[in-house]
């Protein structure tokens, strides 16, 4: 038996040692000083609000046996109104051997109740004060005196920190679900984007929409890494495009703000991004066709005398190849269009009307530098500034074609763009060497859209 109440002393006392780490602060709760028109039922709700909350799970305290505290009052024969008074009540808290009183009054003004609280520490002899005022039945008191005894504790700020972590944890929860389920959108749209085929991009403006379709059939997004499609672009996994912020254009890299155009900028067309992370753009400014290098001017390429416009921007390998756009200086009335590398002329395209527009520009491992547009209101492909094919309408010489977008395999060119009945409206076409490959949809779309062909 020896040896057991050994091992019970040293469990004991090892408990006393234990104990002090998880001893919780106590506090003696008086009853609540009260005018003639506050029942004592109220007293009891104020009075229960407050131990209930003090003794409340995590919040560091516990309510100091109610009827013990009844009795040393009564035995010190302190008169009821003398336990509002901070002296009187820090010598009963230490007869108690508690660590704080909690004294309170109730106050009722017209219809409603005063619930006034103050917590004295009885080391320091500091008190805190809080009330609230309420109006209702003992179920609205309740919750006034909640409100003011967890303010006093600080469980309110608990309740607070505990709420703004939970909802920090579900906004990460959330987050870290939206990341995995873009991860996979992204994981799927890449490796369809990879498998053999001819792909095409277009933006529906009459549908506000975009529509993706691989050897002719509509499918689901895929990435389009390396390419862009007039004012958006793929590279690196990232998202490209120009966007309006305010009255100032600017560069966007995903959600994000990559550069502001400087504040002369009206209008861009184009954007592309270079395999080291270099963001170009091209449109106007101060009439003048400009190029754009991570936001600043890299060229500007005309005079200014007459209005000009990028229309197509092209990296190939340290190279800048763009299209500009140009009234004809001696007012003849027919535009001027032609092919940059690197800030100077390279080709000037040949047409068989007054107005020409060039919308896309490839070049090829071979130094081909092609160019996709239109030529009056007939689709035309210029290789090195001269006719390649024209991509006429089968439906009558009245109707329109354009061509928005070119991309060149081998010996092969393929270009993406429109037929229409009229500048309002028509099909969404894929050729191939000047013949149509495929005939996208029945819809509408407007000659603004923006296209993208491509071949894996």
């Amino acid at each position: 038996m020896r040896p057991h109440g050994a091992l019970v002393r040293i469990l004991l006392f090892a408990l006393l040692l234990v104990a002090p780490m998880f001893a919780q602060q106590s506090v003696a709760v008086l009853p609540p000083l009260a005018d003639g028109n506050v029942g004592s039922l109220t007293r009891n709700v104020v009075r229960s609000a407050f131990s209930d909350y003090i003794s409340a799970p995590d919040s560091g305290f516990i309510a100091y046996d109610r009827d013990h505290t009844d009795l040393l009052i009564k035995e010190m024969g302190e008169q009821r109104s003398t336990l509002y008074d901070e002296n009187s009540a820090k010598s009963l808290g230490k007869r108690l051997g508690v660590d704080f009183v909690c004294i309170s009054e109730i106050t009722k003004e017209g219809d409603e109740l005063l619930v006034e609280c103050k917590l004295i520490n009885v080391e320091t002899g500091q008190a805190r004060t809080e009330s609230r005022l309420t109006r209702g039945g003992n179920e609205e008191v309740r919750s006034a005196s909640e409100a003011v005894i967890k303010k006093l504790l600080g469980i309110d700020k608990i309740e607070a920190k505990a709420k703004a972590e939970a909802e920090a944890r579900e906004r990460a929860e959330a987050e870290a679900r939206a990341r995995a389920a873009r991860e996979r959108v992204e994981a799927e749209a890449t490796k369809a984007g990879a498998e053999t085929g001819v792909y095409a991009v277009i933006w529906d403006y009459k549908n506000n929409r975009w529509h993706y379709w691989k050897d002719g059939k509509e499918v689901p997004p895929f990435r389009y890494d390396g390419f862009s499609v007039g004012t958006y672009c793929q590279s690196g996994g990232d998202n490209y495009r120009l966007a309006s912020v305010g009255d100032r254009l600017a560069i966007a890299k995903n959600e994000s703000l990559l550069h502001y155009l400087p504040t002369d900028v009206k209008d861009a067309r184009t954007i592309a991004v270079s395999s080291n992370g270099d963001v170009y753009a091209g449109g106007w400014e101060q009439s003048r066709a400009t190029v754009w290098k991570n936001g600043s001017v890299l060229y500007r390429l005309t005079e200014g005398k007459t209005y000009s416009m990028v229309g197509a921007l092209f990296i190939f390998g340290g190279d800048v190849f763009v299209s500009v756009d140009e009234v004809d200086s001696r007012g003849m009335g027919r535009d001027v269009t032609t092919i940059w590398k690197n800030g100077s002329v390279l080709y000037r395209l040949t047409g068989a009307s007054r107005s020409m527009d060039v919308f896309s520009i490839f070049v090829n491992s071979d130094s081909n530098v092609y160019a996709g547009g239109k030529d009056g209101n007939v689709a035309t492909i210029w290789k090195n500034g001269s006719v390649l094919s024209r991509l006429l309408n089968p439906n009558g010489k009245s109707k329109s074609t354009i061509v928005k977008s070119i991309f060149v395999e081998g010996t092969d060119v393929y270009a993406a763009g429109y037929e229409g009945k009229s500048a309002s409206g028509g099909t969404a076409t894929i050729w191939k060497n000047g013949e149509v490959l495929y005939r996208l949809n029945p819809v509408g779309l407007y000659d603004g859209a923006q296209y993208l062909v491509f071949v894996r």
